[in-house]
């Protein structure tokens, strides 16, 4: 054979043995396993610093106890509630976003109780909470972000509060006047 010949016939051989390894392959199709939930925490970057009550505190989590959460950063979190008045029943916000996804606006008597909350995206603003029991008297109340840990309900124990580029709790005090 001459050197064409067989350098044509060494291409021809490498491109039929290259289909066949390719047909073998080929994908099959598998039935895909639901995700896993994440679960959001600290992020411990010196685990030297790992002591007796943290692991005491990580095995009560799982066992269904609370742990405490960690605060999670938000440099874009906004919140700004002016004082108001009204019948007790809403809590009217001017501007209240993150930037992180989903998470709570939440208001809260100054003994920490929760009155209501509504929830947040990058583009809610305004946002209007109804209060789960109409207001008696007229008080100062807090309206405080938090970021949503998955499953759409705020839960005090569950969702982690929100800070700002300062490392503040994105949070704002009001007074709200109960009008007759």
């Amino acid at each position: 054979m001459s050197g064409v010949r067989v350098k044509d016939y060494l291409a021809c051989s490498l491109a039929v043995v290259s289909m066949f390894l390719l047909a073998s392959c080929s994908p099959q199709q598998t039935a895909l396993e639901p995700l896993a939930s994440v679960e959001l925490g600290k992020i411990d970057n010196d685990p030297s610093e790992t002591n007796e009550t943290e692991s005491t505190d990580s095995s009560q989590s799982q066992e269904g106890e609370s742990a405490a959460l960690d605060p999670v950063s938000d440099d874009y979190a906004e919140l700004e509630i002016e004082d108001q008045s009204g019948s007790g029943l809403e809590v009217s916000v001017e501007e209240a976003s993150v930037s992180l996804g989903y998470g709570f606006l939440v208001v809260m008597n100054k003994a920490g109780e929760v009155l209501g909350y509504s929830v947040v995206s990058p583009d809610s603003q305004p946002v209007a909470v109804s209060l789960k029991n109409p207001l008696s008297s007229s008080q100062e109340l807090i309206g405080e972000l938090f970021f949503d840990n998955g499953d759409g309900v705020f839960s005090p124990d569950l969702d982690n509060p929100i800070l700002n580029e300062e490392g503040e709790s994105v949070r704002e005090d009001f007074y709200y006047t109960l009008s007759s």
